[in-house]
């Protein structure tokens, strides 16, 4: 007899949402990933769902399904730039480079913060494509975005200056006496695996111990890994695969990419969520010409339906059934909610609720519209952005005012 699973509560998926951000920051993956697919059976239109979805996947060497759910978390978030961003960095992460500045000026242009991670993705996607002093460039508008707030980027212009062929000053070079092969490594560290390739490059022209040489010639794989050169990677892994069969390092590596490789020729297909999956993703994609009212009562919970809520459309004439006498009322008013554009902060959701029947006990549930007669109190959430998410903590100021039929209450 099987024990039936409860449902998790809003407050719990939020935490898990949270949670596996959080994993994926720190690097603990396959929790990241299982805790996103959790939280995505429930939201399956919540475009930051799908976005972790994405990240995650990535991490754990399906880039296919996280270019799926990037792709998803673009439409659902209706092209907003925050989808633009997460889904700039996985382009940028599977060396898809100009598809990467693509996403990735969007929302330069936008100004939307962390405005000096876009302008970070973009140079090492330029730094992907050689095109080094573009790259150096584009990372000086990084550091000036960032205001000081990260303390490694000193240390990452001098590599996108030593790339771009530009010599540091003599006080720098006497700080840095570090060879190639261990600037490759630091590089690798801090996930710049551009820079880490481009060191390595140079490191195996010079004289190197056997030692040193095979540690390099891992290093590259991994680094070449991570920037999902999965071919000519696997290549290079058969090529010394001899050499290192014994070696639980490069056999890590070894399996790693030999069954991504086997997962990009033969991916898996999402399924429906009664085979213990997901709908189709084309299934989960807003319609943008649904714009009917609902015929009776609505009442959705937090995230359901984005898609219904980031269209401003006109007035719609629908007959709703609400009361309890079962007369009949006519809507003529809007239900939709508006968003205006900010280059600070975007909000996502303005829902009404019915706070006496919270304060009941009850879970908080969302309405369109209330009949007067029973709703003796009606609440407001909003929920916006934190454009410090992840950078800092600080306090933001803010009004909110609630106009019914452009009168404020």
């Amino acid at each position: 007899m099987y024990k039936t699973q409860k449902a998790l509560s809003n407050e719990e998926l939020d935490e898990k949402l949270k949670d596996a951000f959080d994993h994926l920051t720190e690097g603990r993956y396959r929790m990241a990933l299982s805790n996103a697919q959790i939280v995505f059976k429930a939201r399956q239109t919540d475009f930051r769902v799908a976005i972790c979805l994405a990240w995650a996947f990535l991490e754990n060497g399906d880039p296919n399904q996280a270019m799926e759910y990037a792709d998803l978390a673009v439409k659902l978030g209706k092209e907003m730039p925050q989808t633009k961003l997460y889904r700039g960095f996985i382009l940028m992460r599977m060396g898809i480079f100009d598809g990467a500045i693509a996403d990735l000026d969007a929302v330069i242009r936008s100004k939307t913060e962390p405005l000096s991670w876009a302008h970070h993705l973009k140079a090492k996607a330029l730094a992907g494509l050689g095109r080094y002093e573009d790259a150096l460039e584009e990372f000086d508008l990084a550091i000036k975005a960032d205001k000081g707030a990260n303390k490694i980027f000193p240390k990452l212009r001098e590599w996108y200056r030593n790339a771009a062929g530009i010599q540091g000053s003599f006080l720098n070079k006497l700080k840095s006496k570090k060879t190639f092969a261990e600037e490759a490594e630091d590089a690798y560290k801090a996930k710049e695996y551009w820079y880490s390739l481009w060191a390595m490059k140079k490191a195996f022209r010079e004289e190197l111990t056997p030692e040193t040489r095979k540690q390099l010639q891992l290093l590259e794989l991994e680094s070449m890994y991570a920037m999902f050169q999965l071919k000519p990677a696997l290549q290079k892994a058969q090529s010394i695969k001899q050499e290192f069969e014994d070696d639980p390092r490069f056999q890590q590596i070894y399996n790693k990419l030999y069954n991504v490789e086997k997962k990009q020729n033969d991916p898996e297909p999402i399924t429906t969520a009664a085979n213990s999956s997901f709908k189709s993703l084309q299934d989960l994609a807003p319609d943008p010409k649904k714009t009917d009212v609902p015929e009776k009562p609505v009442k959705t919970s937090m995230y359901q339906r984005l898609d219904q809520q980031f269209e401003s459309e006109p007035a719609v004439e629908k007959k709703i059934d609400i009361r309890p006498d079962n007369k009949v009322i006519t809507l003529k008013k809007r239900t939709d909610f508006q968003r205006f554009e900010h280059n600070w902060i975007t909000g996502y959701f303005a829902r009404m609720f019915d706070v006496n029947e919270e304060m009941n006990g009850q879970t908080r549930s969302f309405y369109l519209q209330f009949a007067e007669t029973l709703a003796g109190y009606i609440g407001v959430e909003v929920i916006v952005s934190n454009p410090y998410y992840h950078l800092k903590e600080d306090n933001v100021e803010g009004v909110a005012v609630w106009l019914i039929n452009n009168q404020e209450v």
